[in-house]
């Protein structure tokens, strides 16, 4: 399937390239602008394994494409990076991680608007997933996205929005279950400016279907919550609520045969618990230093676990400008993936997460950025009562130099 459907995506994303162009004179603002990437890291920990560590230094030169463009209703992005990965330790190693993307976004009016995007992916890194889930994984991993919304108005002071997501993992290792997941949301916002300044009420609802091999997770959500901005700098966005969980999974069960004999038939047996679930986020944007904290803790997949577990994640995102050349930034996060063995999935789940990332960037020149940056993960298994760790160390030199704009 993802064969057949890449080579239509590069396809598509040549022709929008060729075609782009030649709509400039219908007030389209063009941008083309390759890009070429080269980072030079230390890891101590490729594999990510509690013991028999192996380090190795790791060169990865990134060329990129991207192309957009943009009207007063819309909104098109494609992105294209290829990452060759060149090992010290293990040439065995070397190999291609890929990645491409395009948004697409319409306002039919200031009330109606449409927006989709869509991505495939191929990482080889056990940590390619780990700031959005705190897993690791350690197989070469194929993902497949997609999502659509449609907000709108119904009134001077009210508004909703309906969306999907769609997500699926392959493994090539076939020792990791793939996984599906299928999202729909609805929410609205109502503003409360005649009684709060500046402030909005929130209600969402959403229900999810995560498929994986021998079971099926459905989890049902309801929040409800406020986002204030408190002046010009400060905003706050506090969404809290419950869900509804049940699970089914395929098990084998011993059925009497002949006298004396059993056999072992398919059956299924299924599981429904309830739970909080919340989303909470503080931003501050000043003129030369933003930043952003946030808490989230719903059920979701687990990637490469064969399951889904109840995820509580804090993160943390720093920015400052020194100067127009020199910015400091600092990211970190802690996450809590949880679920009993026959919960949400079939085995036990209970692993810590935490990793912080300080970097300094600096704009050489217009098209030319440096960055160096030391990152620290620590994972604490608790079903085993192990802890891996790594530290990474890196210089990258990014190009990108607009040839249509």
């Amino acid at each position: 399937m993802y064969r057949s459907l890449l080579p239509r995506s590069i396809a598509g994303g040549v022709l929008a390239t060729l075609l782009l162009p030649g709509l400039s004179a219908w007030g389209h603002e063009i941008r083309i602008t390759p890009s070429l990437g080269a980072k030079d890291e230390y890891n101590s920990n490729v594999f990510f394994t509690t013991g028999n560590r192996i380090d190795s230094f790791i060169l990865t030169v990134s060329p990129g494409l991207v192309v957009s463009d943009r009207t007063e209703r819309m909104n098109a992005r494609l992105d294209a990076v290829a990452d060759r990965l060149f090992y010290t330790t293990d040439h065995d190693l070397d190999d291609w991680d890929q990645r491409y993307r395009g948004e697409l976004g319409y306002r039919f009016s200031e009330k109606l608007g449409i927006s989709g995007d869509a991505s495939w992916s191929r990482e080889g890194r056990p940590d390619a997933y780990l700031e959005e889930t705190g897993l690791l994984i350690g197989s070469r991993t194929d993902r497949l996205t997609g999502s659509a919304a449609i907000d709108f108005a119904m009134g001077e002071k009210t508004g909703g929005a309906l969306s999907y997501r769609y997500d699926r993992f392959d493994y090539q290792d076939q020792v990791f279950t793939d996984s599906e997941q299928h999202t729909t949301g609805l929410g609205f916002t109502h503003d409360l400016g005649r009684y709060f300044l500046n402030t909005k009420a929130r209600a969402n609802l959403g229900y999810s279907r995560l498929l994986f091999t021998g079971s099926d997770v459905w989890n049902s959500t309801m929040t409800v919550g406020f986002s204030w901005a408190v002046h010009e700098t400060w905003s706050v966005l506090v969404d809290v609520g419950g869900r509804y969980t049940r699970s089914e999974f395929v098990v084998l069960r011993p059925v009497e045969g002949p006298p004396g004999f059993f056999t072992l038939a398919p059956g299924t047996e299924t599981s429904s618990d309830t739970g909080f679930v919340g989303n909470a986020a503080l931003a501050y944007t000043g003129e030369r230093t933003t930043g952003s904290l946030s808490f989230s803790r719903d059920v979701t997949v687990a990637p490469g676990q064969g399951g889904a577990a109840d995820r509580t994640a804090v993160t943390i995102d720093l920015s400052h400008r020194g100067s127009y050349e020199l910015t400091g930034a600092f990211s970190g996060g802690y996450y809590w993936n949880r679920s009993e063995a026959g919960q949400y999935s079939r085995q036990a789940i209970d692993e810590r997460t935490v990793r912080a990332r300080p970097a300094l960037r600096y704009a050489a020149t217009k098209n030319i950025d440096v960055e160096a940056a030391y990152q620290y993960t620590r994972v604490l298994y608790r079903q085993t009562d192990t802890v891996a760790s790594q530290n990474v160390v890196y210089l990258l030199v990014a190009l990108r130099y607009p040839v249509v704009e």
